[in-house]
């Protein structure tokens, strides 16, 4: 058994587990959808770039999905933190008729991926777009080398 610390606790578990943790932060709710922003990590040491990893993610998405209940609006490569990383904007219709626009950046490190996923409904998405951008460009990794490409 190991301790393994996240944030403001510590939980008990088996020995070669690792921390894929999911941190959600939330905005004030919206008439639509309450805004948001997501970070998720995916241990391991990557062998691609972030453009090949986010261009495996949506080919996933595409299929989870369904071609026609995602659009994409807009993507390309920034470094984010000194580290390769990979942005993309589309549209996700909900089977309740409603539309969400997400942000998703890859950002790739020597010991994982981290995506930084900001959502709100489509219609208020340049409402908040900008604290979304400040936000995931204030993204930093503590400890971290950066990846050499």
């Amino acid at each position: 058994m190991q301790d393994l610390s996240h944030g403001s606790y510590v939980i008990g578990l088996p020995d070669g587990w690792t921390d894929g943790s999911v941190v959600a932060f939330y905005g004030a709710p919206g008439e639509k959808a309450t805004p948001s922003v997501m970070v998720s990590s995916i241990a391991g040491n990557p062998s691609v770039t972030a453009a090949v990893f986010a261009k495996l993610q949506w080919e996933g998405l595409l299929e989870e999905c369904g071609a026609d209940n995602i659009a994409l609006i807009s993507e390309h490569n920034e470094r984010i933190g000194g580290l390769d990383a990979f942005w993309r904007i589309h549209d996700l219709s909900l089977d309740d008729d409603q539309t969400l626009r997400q942000l998703q950046v890859y950002v790739m490190c020597d010991d994982g991926v981290y995506i930084v996923t900001a959502t709100s409904a489509s219609d208020d998405f340049e409402d908040h777009q900008s604290a979304f951008e400040d936000s995931i460009r204030a993204f930093r990794l503590v400890n971290n080398r950066e990846r050499n490409e």
